[in-house]
């Protein structure tokens, strides 16, 4: 394993670096390799140019000894197997057997590079397929801050297909409510612990879902001004649609139903509406965890097990039956 390893970036000279790239889809191309780093390989074949991802490469055949660009990949490509066992298990949705490899990978999930955007994006997917969204926050603000850097070289898009983007930075069916439970505490300090903000968006979206984890833990804690020079961006009014019932941009349009947090026939109804809409997951079990816990706050214990019930046939209930979950 590696440990503390430098980001390596070497440039071809005068030296030929022409090789055979074997792909792990089954693919063989005879490529000059131009530059490896954390990123992957670039690689040129005529006039196209194009980077390679240290997960998708089965090996590097005949490239010279001499040849400065070997040291880097001789670094990274041992850890290609891995890479590619954790980003083909999550595409696959065996979010258990990714999450198993999760203590091998976790020292880079950090690192400046595309390769800790695939850890943290994948973890991101794992928390939310668990219905642990408490761990979720550090991963979905750390993926964001990642996309944002890969943007300024060049790339941008995430590895596994996840809807969160660099200039919004949220994720469409996860809207800012996490469930009270024993993990809410560990998210917070998660969160305290992502390297530096990458610009004021960063800085905002920390501190915001920083109040929505104090909520969790019963915190009465209000939502930061938007402090930046140009106007409030879509993912600060995409937070306050949720908050005060507005019509949210983009693809948030949703998150207003969740604006009446005090239980009543109303709000249940808002939660009801979303479930029978279809909401995708991780929504769909924030309403429905939501609607039960209103319910029985209604003393309307019956309505709120045959709810419950409901939402077990359905498999809406991931929120209801995560292990993070605690007593409200």
């Amino acid at each position: 394993m590696i440990s503390g390893v430098v980001l390596i970036f070497l440039q071809v000279g005068l030296v030929s670096n022409e090789a055979i790239l074997y792909l792990r889809e089954g693919e063989s191309q005879r490529v000059q390799v131009s530059a490896a780093d954390a990123d992957g390989l670039r690689v040129q074949q005529g006039l196209s140019i194009q980077n390679v991802d240290w997960d998708q490469i089965l090996r590097v055949e005949g490239l010279s000894e001499s040849s400065p660009i070997l040291g880097a990949i001789n670094t990274w490509l041992p850890q290609s197997e891995l890479l590619w066992r954790f980003r083909s298990r999550i595409e696959r949705r065996d979010f258990q057997g990714a999450a198993r490899l999760v203590s091998e990978l976790v020292e880079w999930q950090d690192h400046p590079s595309r390769v800790g955007m695939l850890i943290r994006e994948g973890q991101l997917q794992i928390a939310l397929a668990q219905g642990d969204l408490a761990s979720a926050v550090p991963h979905l603000l750390a993926l964001g801050d990642r996309l944002v850097v890969d943007v300024s070289k060049g790339g941008g898009a995430s590895r596994l297909d996840t809807p969160v983007n660099p200039e919004v930075r949220l994720h469409p069916h996860f809207p800012p409510i996490v469930p009270p439970g024993p993990g809410v505490a560990s998210a917070r300090r998660a969160l305290a612990d992502l390297p530096p903000p990458v610009d004021p968006l960063s800085v905002w979206l920390r501190q915001a879902w920083d109040v929505v984890l104090q909520r969790a833990e019963g915190v009465s804690a209000s939502l930061p001004d938007w402090r930046g020079s140009t106007p409030a961006p879509p993912a600060v009014r995409a937070f306050r649609a949720c908050e005060l019932g507005m019509n949210a941009p983009l693809n948030y349009e949703s998150w207003h139903q969740f604006a009446d947090r005090s239980p009543s026939r109303r709000a249940v109804l808002a939660r009801i509406q979303l479930l029978s809409e279809g909401a995708p997951s991780p929504m769909a079990d924030l309403a429905g965890w939501q609607a039960v816990e209103m319910l029985k706050a209604m003393s309307l214990p019956t309505e709120a097990n045959r709810l419950h019930d409901h939402l077990r046939l359905v498999n809406a209930d991931g929120v209801l039956s995560s292990p993070s979950e605690g007593s409200s």
